[in-house]
């Protein structure tokens, strides 16, 4: 035997009241969640940016390697000639 439940108009609709205001809450997580997954993969992509007097560092690094290769290619060059 089914028992049919019977609901007021009224019921039904605060029943699918409550079913859209749970869609809506579990959308509103979701989105939550993929900001928190955002905010995480920004901040973690900052932390991995160096600083400007690291740049400076590694340029410095850089010209100072650039310099003794052009002093060592001229050098070879005119044992050369």
């Amino acid at each position: 035997m089914i028992i049919e439940e019977k609901f007021t108009k009224k019921e039904e609709d605060d029943i699918e009241f409550q079913e859209a205001l749970e869609d809506r809450f579990k959308g509103l997580e979701d989105e939550n969640k993929d900001l928190k997954e955002r905010l995480h993969e920004l901040t973690m992509g900052q932390n991995v940016l160096p600083t400007k007097g690291e740049l400076n560092e590694e340029i410095a690094s850089q010209r100072e390697s650039f310099s003794r290769l052009r002093a060592q290619l001229m050098y070879s060059w005119s044992c050369s000639t």
